[in-house]
């Protein structure tokens, strides 16, 4: 388990282009948004990045060389390009409740 996520837990979403996590705002501590894409898509998340910035990385271990840190945020969205390598697990969280967390599988 990573992030509180398997991955038969994700969500498909693999025939998306675009992906969009929203209102995190509602995230409670446990909650996990687990999600399975295609290498190459763009995931974007909407909630408040001031209270609850994104971070790369098992929860509460944060990861700078993660396509998620590396997002391009701002006060209320994040986008990401997940990489095209297939088979990989991104995980990412809040990084100040850390228990807010989830993970971007790809097929």
């Amino acid at each position: 388990m990573l992030n509180g996520c398997t991955l038969a837990m994700a969500k498909d979403m693999t025939n998306q282009k675009q992906v969009v996590i929203s209102d995190i705002s509602k995230w409670s501590f446990g909650h996990q948004a687990c999600v399975l894409v295609t290498p190459g898509t763009q995931v974007q998340w909407e909630g408040n990045f001031t209270t609850h910035p994104l971070a790369g990385g098992e929860s509460g271990k944060p990861d700078p060389m993660s396509p998620i840190s590396k997002a391009m945020v701002n006060a209320s969205t994040a986008a990401a390009l997940i990489p095209t390598d297939a088979g990989k697990a991104y995980p990412y969280f809040c990084s100040k409740h850390t228990g807010m967390q989830g993970v971007i599988y790809t097929k």
